[in-house]
Formats: C-alpha cells, sequence, structure tokens
C-alpha cells in the first residue's frame, strides 16, 4: 500500500470519529441577546440548599489547640487550627519545648516526635469525641506532657472525630 493510501485512510477514520464525538456548541457573542438561544444552554438553579441544610446538629465541628511551655496548660501559648511542623513559624518556639497543650471544640490532636509525622513516632493524642462532646470552641481539655515527650514533641496534626 502506498503512503498516499494510507494517509487517505487515516483522514477518513479520524473524520468518521469526529462526527460521532459531539460538539459543546456556544452561541457567538452576536447572539448574547437572543433568549431563544441561551435558554437551552443556561444551568438550572440547584436545590441543594434546600435539600442539605447546614444547621447546628449537621455542622463540621471545629476544634483548636494551644500549646503552653509551662505544665497545666499555663502561661502564654500559641493557637493553631491546622497540623503543623517547624515549616510554620508559631510552632518553632514549642518544637522539643512543650510543656502542655490544650484542645478546644470537637475532634483530636496527635502530636510526633519527627517533622514528617511518621506513625511510628506517634508520642500521644488528646482527643474529644463522642456524642456527649459539644462542638463549642469554649469546652477544652488540657494535657500535660511527660518529661520524655516535652523534649521530643517536632509536629503535631489535627483532625476532626
Amino acid at each position: 500500500m502506498s503512503f498516499r493510501w494510507s494517509l487517505f485512510l487515516l483522514f477518513a477514520v479520524a473524520l468518521q470519529q469526529g462526527e460521532a464525538l459531539k460538539a459543546d456548541h456556544r452561541p457567538s457573542k452576536a447572539h448574547a441577546g437572543s433568549k431563544f438561544l441561551l435558554r437551552k444552554h443556561r444551568r438550572k438553579p440547584t436545590k441543594s440548599t434546600a435539600r442539605f441544610p447546614v444547621n447546628s446538629t449537621n455542622a463540621l465541628a471545629t476544634q483548636t489547640v494551644r500549646f503552653y511551655h509551662k505544665e497545666g496548660c499555663k502561661g502564654t501559648s500559641a493557637k493553631f487550627e491546622t497540623s503543623s511542623n517547624a515549616f510554620i513559624k508559631a510552632f518553632q518556639p514549642y518544637i522539643r519545648n512543650m510543656g502542655s497543650l490544650k484542645l478546644c471544640g470537637k475532634g483530636t490532636v496527635f502530636y510526633y516526635a519527627t517533622p514528617d509525622m511518621a506513625l511510628l513516632s506517634l508520642l500521644g493524642h488528646v482527643s474529644r469525641c463522642g456524642d456527649d462532646v459539644t462542638k463549642s470552641l469554649d469546652e477544652c481539655e488540657c494535657r500535660t506532657l511527660s518529661s520524655t515527650q516535652k523534649k521530643q514533641v517536632e509536629s503535631f496534626t489535627v483532625q476532626y472525630c
């Protein structure tokens, strides 16, 4: 078979496949004022707000964690809402120097002995989960770290229940 015939067959197959594909046609800007042309392209409003309302019973719980240099959650602290390691400058003073932590709201905080939060480096966790725990950020739990843990913490994660 010659090169011309193979090129012709390739072109014919491409044309057949192109006809099978649906084109997503949008009206041109010249017809922008035409209600008839735009009606079939208009999106129908979704009723997601009516079908899935968010209220106090089904809203996603939030949590914050505060770190302290002193035991018993006393003294100055830094507040975090997300996971962190040495990358976040506000967490750097607490690396290998954390006396206690306070978890507020509904969630769990895990603290690790490595910056990459490896599973085997898990030092401990504080958890506020369950049906009897409220989502209020005013309710908190304080945890004083042991003397060995205090010198090892390098990262932490904050998780939903």
